[in-house]
């Protein structure tokens, strides 16, 4: 199994799977031109020519059926015959644009499905890499584990390749170097009446040999989303080949043909009993017959995609595209998270900043090391400038926390409001506390109505250092109010003698003790 890989491995490299030389077919990538008609002119993948070479016997037939005088349009038979021939045609065109759908599913699943396996299986070899141990003392050892892997997964995507291709000849679809495995496990996977299947196991095997000899260190709920990533790959395999092995059904098949044949022959004479000029006779004969062939091909060519034609996928592109990503996969700065020097935070303003080092990344231009820096040092400088140009004056948080002056402007004239509909229901001497009984809940942005003047061009994480202080200032003063207010009441009853100073300090220690988290909450 695995273990059989691991006594000798070596670098990567290309290899071929066994079958005969010969070039794998590349799908049709064609330039549609600026009026779209660019593709009239393309023979390479085209059904016309197979079309027109039944198309144009017929239109021969008509011209001379019409030229023997076999044109009668006002004949009972030639009207009976057109009745008839319409029914046929609804029939057949339904017949046309049913396989045809058919073939088009067909053709745009099975691409799915395949794209989703390549997907699936290098999304799970990712996550493998990323689990594997950082310890420096199993470096070699996470080196020869992530070796074997990809060379497995390079493997099962050639075998699962090979089940779904229905290409003539033997094609040498590219795999990666597994040299060093045994004879014994090659023997085996010979014999295994699905390769697919087989080396999904020794994949699996070597995932959990893996997380034993502490190779992978990730907790295992964790470790098993690559177990279903791998499962979901072979799903999709599944799907693939009953593409493959399942036909479209052969009564349809064999009705369809024997109808255009049929078709292909009443054309002529339909065609010459009501149409008198010969040449109108010949070309709607060969447009009507060409286009219904051409349908026909057309939904021969694409049912089954994962031929050797030139309109199936080129699945031996897939499979080197995949040997391209596993190889980049093992490289050790693509599994190396990229050292940043960030110096602030990321704003609105940093878009602008970082552009020009993007452009010339993405755009593959060739930039030397000192040169990339100097970009970024440029576009690191810009960011801090624009940062300091829109931060709140007399703010000392960042940017983020600013507030638009016109909704300042709205809450204070709405906190004056309040304040004055506050006072005007309290009659005192001036004592700012008498408008602000104890238990009064504050305003909803978190100030009183006297701060809310001298605040109101700070934003609110600005007012958090003096909310505590604050609160405890109201609070006392607010206690010390309603003790003043209760020693009035007191002195009108006479039964009741005058608290000495330290009882009233008390009662005012106690009231501010009650009022303070009540009036917080």
């Amino acid at each position: 199994g695995p273990r059989a890989l691991r006594s000798a491995p070596r670098p990567l490299g290309v290899g071929r799977a066994v079958g005969q030389p010969a070039a794998a077919p590349a799908m049709i990538h064609y330039p549609s031109g600026r009026w779209g008609i660019a593709v009239l002119f393309q023979l390479e993948g085209s059904v016309f020519p197979r079309a027109a070479a039944i198309s144009l016997p017929c239109a021969a037939a008509a011209v001379i059926l019409i030229l023997l005088g076999a044109h009668d349009p006002d004949s009972e038979t030639s009207s009976g015959a057109g009745v008839l021939w319409t029914g046929y045609n609804m029939l057949f065109g339904f017949l046309i644009v049913f396989r045809t759908n058919q073939a088009y599913s067909r053709f745009w699943e099975g691409t799915s499905l395949l794209h989703q396996i390549r997907g699936e299986w290098f999304n799970a070899t990712s996550s493998v890499f990323a689990f594997c141990s950082n310890r420096p003392e199993r470096v070699q050892q996470v080196h020869n584990f992530q070796q074997i892997m990809v060379k497995l997964m390079s493997l099962l995507f050639c075998s699962a390749a090979h089940q779904v291709s229905t290409f003539e000849q033997l094609v040498d679809f590219e795999v990666l170097d597994i040299y060093g495995i045994d004879p014994q496990s090659l023997s085996h996977l010979k014999k295994s009446p699905d390769r697919s299947e087989t080396v999904l196991q020794w994949i699996q095997r070597l995932i959990v040999e893996g997380h034993q000899d502490g190779s992978l260190d990730v907790p295992p709920p964790i470790l098993s989303r690559a177990f279903q990533e791998l499962s979901r790959g072979i799903v999709n395999l599944k799907q693939v080949r009953m593409i493959k092995e399942v036909p479209f059904p052969f009564p349809y098949a064999q009705m369809l043909a024997a109808m255009m044949v049929l078709h292909s022959v009443s054309t002529p004479w339909m065609a010459s009993q009501t149409i008198a000029s010969p040449i109108v006779g010949g070309v709607l004969s060969f447009c009507v017959t060409c286009g219904f062939w051409s349908l026909h091909y057309i939904a021969q060519e694409i049912d089954q995609p994962f031929g050797d034609d030139a309109n199936d996928i080129n699945i031996a592109d897939m499979l080197k595209d995949f040997n391209e990503s596993l190889i980049f996969l093992t490289q050790p700065q693509t599994r190396t998270v990229p050292n940043f020097d960030v110096h602030r935070q990321v704003t609105n303003s940093s878009k602008l900043g970082y552009k020009s080092v993007s452009s010339h990344v993405l755009g593959g231009l060739s930039l030397s090391l000192d040169a990339l820096q100097e970009v970024a040092s440029r576009a690191s400088r810009r960011s801090s400038e624009d940062s300091r140009s829109s931060r709140t004056p007399g703010c000392s948080c960042a940017a983020w926390c600013k507030r638009p002056q016109k909704r300042r402007s709205k809450e204070a004239d709405g906190v004056r409001s309040r304040e004055g509909s506050t006072s005007s229901g309290h009659t005192g001497d001036g004592d700012p506390t008498k408008s602000d009984p104890p238990g009064q809940p504050d305003p909803p942005d978190g100030t009183s109505s006297r701060e809310s003047e001298h605040t109101e061009g700070q934003s609110w994480p600005c007012k958090l250092r003096d909310d505590l202080a604050t609160k405890q200032q109201g609070d006392l003063a607010a206690a010390r109010s309603f003790a003043n207010d209760a020693a009035d009441e007191d002195d009108d009853v006479p039964s009741q003698p005058e608290p000495t100073p330290a009882a009233q300090s008390a009662r005012v220690d106690a009231v501010a003790k009650f009022s303070g988290p009540w009036r917080s909450y």
